[in-house]
């Protein structure tokens, strides 16, 4: 199983708090299961995470819907999300994200602020985004569509899984021929 992880951040610096982790799991042909954690801003802040003014005025020029996305459910804190991502992460024979060096290297900070062990391997890393590009580069037209709602964690995560399994079906079909 592979797993797309999207984040929602308060900065776009690499120890950025934390507000939403979402997750698309997928195998080579499909979605297999999603799901997101919304984490109390407060306990990241708390963990020694940053928040930057510039990135909080970005977020209150966001729609109505986007915002209360960050805190709908209720929000835990930045362990308990740690917590629950870590079986999947671990698990994961691929750990995906657009783009690898935002995501990943936040999540992995968030887990070193934490004082736990990233889950994941640096080699099982994959980049979404160098793979969008390197498929328009040979003529594979983007993953046409968005995500459900803008600025959640788990519809961006379940877009780029989709953007990666488009591709993938592009290129084993132009093998194929």
């Amino acid at each position: 199983m592979k797993i797309m992880i999207d984040l929602e951040t308060m900065s776009t610096q690499s120890d950025a708090a934390i507000v939403s982790i979402g997750w698309a799991s997928f195998t080579d042909d499909k979605i297999a299961g999603s799901g997101k954690v919304n984490v109390a801003l407060q306990s990241a802040i708390d963990c020694g995470m940053r928040v930057c003014g510039k990135t909080v005025g970005w977020w209150l020029r966001q729609s109505d819907d986007a915002r209360s996305a960050l805190f709908h459910p209720d929000p835990g804190t930045i362990e308990s999300a740690l917590w629950k991502l870590t079986p999947l992460l671990r698990d994961a024979e691929e750990v995906w994200a657009k783009p690898a060096q935002f995501d990943l290297v936040i999540l992995r900070n968030a887990y070193r602020a934490c004082g736990r062990p990233s889950p994941w391997s640096h080699k099982r890393e994959r980049d979404a985004r160098t793979l969008v590009s390197l498929a328009a580069s040979i003529g594979i037209a983007d993953f046409v569509g968005a995500p459900t709602l803008e600025h959640d964690a788990e519809a961006d995560a379940i877009y780029q899984a989709s953007q990666v399994l488009w591709i993938n079906a592009a290129l084993s079909q132009m093998k194929s021929t």
